[in-house]
């Protein structure tokens, strides 16, 4: 508790620096005593001027603003440095507008009011949305380092691929994307209550798999696994991606191979079924408020311009909630404390350890991982459900022709044929970005569409 409240204080006393900036920032365009107002959030480092609407340059464009008010790179676009600072105040004013009118929906919309601009930071306003609507998150209980260490050692990232034989190449392309699909599948998994148990199989079970984490080897010469399957570099998976492995040998020619590691050590760790909770029982009241604000907010006026705030507390809930209780020292630091390398989770080590210019990154409290507790389990059940359904989806209809999938949207070079009734597929609508003739670069992101004359 006492590093908690030290790290409170230091969090506080940093954010008192950043207020007496914005102030002087303030002084500099107008030297008239004017009523200074925070409106937004200290985590992003965006602050707000009521009168003048002049805000600080310093904020992550990735989340709560739209990248058309991004900085532009100065290189890039050859402006003068006067330029680039009335575009950069243009966009600002403008960014503090449309957060206004943003958080006045959200407010105002007649059913469920959330005020944005009284939380403290970006990712309290998320979480505290969530948990207000959502009761039953106090059930999950926390989650030890026995069990983090099967957590931890997952892959935890999206679906992501580049066909390089495509590369430098110009092909008539087609965009699909999976909208609102993540807080969509938060409703469809299961979450365990409590942790499982470590345990050591002969044998995977031929028809029900046990739900938790196993370790497995995975093993297929065919290059196209890749466009539906994501490898763990520890070799360990949860039951959504072996119930995949079963769906791709049995249903495509790709010849794969997987099994059990058997080497002495617990090949498996199991919950209970009765330890499980659904995910529309923890998620479902707080993704069903929050998409009928959205609905309401579908007026003729609003088609062009979506609430991007109510965006933001739906797309990064997951995010927030598997985020872990960790502190960053200094390599004496570190070394004073005594810390086990156990609860460390990563370091820079370019020589000595113990050095000051080394930094530890540290779990503060070893028997409570995640910050928001037990409902951290969520995480990689989450994204290998995610994965595995669009990996799934590609598998039966355009495996051939992927050129790109990224996360939840993907680019093929013919048309997708899929009925929107059935599964999830009322999420995935046509991406106009990825339509037409394109051609393709080196990398991931790189395509440019040729407009004909």
């Amino acid at each position: 508790m006492k590093i908690e409240k030290k790290d409170e204080f230091l969090i506080g006393l940093k954010d008192l620096f950043i207020l007496i900036y914005i102030m002087y920032f303030h002084y500099i365009y107008n030297n008239e005593s004017k009523k200074l107002r925070v409106l937004e959030y200290p985590s992003n480092r965006i602050f707000y001027i009521s009168q003048h609407k002049i805000m600080t340059k310093k904020y992550n464009h990735n989340y709560a603003l739209p990248k058309k008010y991004s900085l532009l790179a100065k290189e890039k676009y050859q402006m003068t440095k006067k330029e680039l600072d009335d575009y950069y105040k243009r966009q600002l004013i403008q960014f503090s507008q449309d957060f206004q009118k943003f958080n006045d929906e959200l407010k105002y919309n007649g059913f469920l009011r959330i005020d944005y601009t009284k939380y403290y930071c970006d990712s309290l306003a998320i979480t505290s949305t969530f948990k207000r609507l959502c009761p039953k998150v106090g059930l999950l209980k926390p989650v030890d380092m026995s069990e983090y260490a099967w957590i931890n050692n997952c892959n935890r990232g999206g679906l992501v691929y580049f066909n390089d034989n495509e590369k430098n190449s110009v092909k008539q392309c087609y965009g699909y994307d999976f909208q609102k699909f993540y807080p969509f599948c938060m409703t469809k998994v299961k979450i365990p209550l409590c942790s499982g148990e470590p345990q050591i199989l002969e044998q995977l079970p031929e028809k029900k798999l046990h739900f938790g984490y196993y370790r497995l080897y995975v093993r297929c010469e065919n290059e196209k696994i890749k466009r539906v399957f994501s490898f763990s570099t520890n070799n360990i998976y949860t039951n959504y991606s072996l119930h995949h492995l079963r769906f791709l040998q049995k249903e495509t020619s790709l010849k794969i191979e997987f099994g059990l590691i058997q080497d002495g050590k617990p090949n498996a760790y199991l919950y209970r079924d009765e330890d499980l909770i659904s995910g529309q029982d923890l998620f479902g009241n707080w993704y069903e408020k929050l998409t009928t604000i959205e609905d309401r907010l579908k007026t003729k006026d609003r088609l062009k311009t979506k609430n991007l705030l109510l965006k933001h507390l739906m797309s990064r809930l997951w995010g927030c909630l598997i985020s872990s209780n960790k502190r960053y020292l200094k390599g004496d630091e570190f070394a004073k404390e005594n810390i086990p390398m156990s609860h460390v989770l990563k370091h820079t080590c370019h020589g000595d350890p113990f050095d000051p210019k080394e930094t530890f990154t540290v779990l503060s409290d070893p028997s409570n991982v995640f910050k928001h507790g037990g409902v951290g389990r969520l995480g990689n059940f989450l994204i290998e459900y995610c994965r595995c359904y669009i990996g799934t989806f590609i598998a039966k209809r355009c495996l051939d022709s992927i050129i790109k999938i990224q996360t939840d949207g993907f680019v093929t070079t013919e048309r997708v044929k899929y009925n929107k009734k059935q599964g999830y597929y009322h999420l995935l609508k046509f991406d106009m970005k990825y339509y037409g003739k394109f051609k393709i670069g080196k990398g991931i992101n790189d395509f440019e569409k040729i407009i004909s004359s």
